[in-house]
């Protein structure tokens, strides 16, 4: 997420030269004459010694890691003839889901303490910025740019096995770039080595590798942040994990959106908006407000003394709760708020209903 005053963006873009063969019209190659000028053999000594370096070698590897997954995606889930998936059948009754209760989209585990995708194929911590991703299947997509996933182990939510897989990206850093540190879009387009990552229309679905994008996170406010991308790791359904960051929030983190009221992605991130909105702090100029004049002041006909200009920051606490009950209020029955801030906002969540299909 950025705000209209940003971490420092750091230059990640990416470039890939391709290998072209030069073939003559009758299929065999061209003969070429050997170069063997000085500063060709030089050239060619400074080539060979860049594509052994260390972070070359990284670099094909991660890509090789992201070839490997987009060529064997995580298998779809098989319905049974009641409308469960198989992975729910395994679980079995008392698995920690209602299997007589229709798809939700994702969903709570009984405990409370996970969010649960659609056909139970991930599950996400409800913590505050969790780094795991926790799947049935196999491990999260890994990210060109520098993302990979190390296992952790496994948990039971209910009596279903997920695998645990820790975020790991400490090649994307390995240049000194820090990833909390980074405005969401910046982090996007490292991540996952596309520089057109923050362009085209507004995404609140997408495939694995791609990025979740809203372009307008604060309509018509001079505070809040602008925009939120969010690079999308694991897809079930209409279900997607994201590893993303933001402004003003020194972690990484995996979240999960879906389709429908409350969980898509312009709605969690607009709650989020609204609760640092409220915690942002004011801004005390001391001296700088109107003169307080006394009662010997006016007697004697002083000026008096300066007082503290405060510039607020945000939004007031009474400001956030009334955000926050008209979000709840139209998330519950479609209710349409009253205050000119939300009218904005919840004109933004109904256009993204209808881009996304859901309700």
């Amino acid at each position: 997420m950025n705000r209209h005053v940003d971490k420092a963006s750091a230059n990640n873009s990416f470039s890939v030269a391709k290998d072209k063969s030069y073939k003559r019209d009758d299929g065999e190659p061209a003969r070429r004459f050997a170069d063997n000028r000085p500063q060709t053999a030089a050239c060619r000594t400074l080539q060979e010694a860049a594509n052994n370096s260390p972070q070359s070698q990284l670099t094909a590897q991660l890509q090789a890691l992201v070839n490997t997954y987009s060529a064997h995606p995580a298998p779809m889930a098989q319905l049974t003839g009641n409308g469960c998936s198989e992975i729910e059948r395994r679980g079995g009754a008392s698995s920690g889901f209602d299997l007589n209760a229709p798809v939700q989209r994702y969903t709570e585990s009984a405990d409370g303490l996970y969010d649960v995708s659609e056909t139970r194929e991930f599950a996400v911590s409800k913590g505050n910025y969790p780094d795991e991703l926790l799947t049935v299947g196999i491990a999260p997509m890994p990210l060109a740019g520098g993302l990979v996933w190390n296992p952790q182990g496994a948990v039971t939510i209910g009596e279903t096995d997920f695998n645990r897989y820790a975020a790991d990206i400490s090649a994307y850093e390995a240049n000194g770039v820090v990833g909390s540190a980074q405005h969401c879009g910046a982090f996007a387009r490292g991540i996952t080595g596309d520089a057109e990552a923050e362009g085209g229309n507004d995404r609140s679905t997408s495939a694995a590798g791609g990025v979740l994008k809203d372009s307008d996170a604060s309509p018509g406010l001079e505070e809040g942040w602008e925009n939120h991308f969010a690079s999308v790791v694991k897809v079930d359904g209409d279900d997607h994990a994201t590893f993303e960051t933001a402004v003003g929030i020194p972690h990484t983190w995996v979240g999960i959106y879906g389709v429908n009221r409350g969980q898509t992605f312009k709605y969690k991130t607009q709650e989020a908006n609204i609760n640092r909105l409220v915690a942002m702090e004011d801004t005390v100029l001391a001296g700088l407000g109107p003169r307080k004049k006394g009662f010997w002041d006016y007697l004697l006909c002083r000026a008096g003394a300066k007082t503290d200009l405060v510039v607020p920051r945000g939004v007031t606490a009474e400001q956030g709760v009334i955000y926050r009950n008209e979000m709840n209020a139209w998330r519950l029955a479609g209710t349409q708020p009253g205050s000119d801030y939300m009218k904005r906002v919840v004109a933004r969540l109904e256009a993204e209903l209808v881009q996304t299909g859901g309700e």
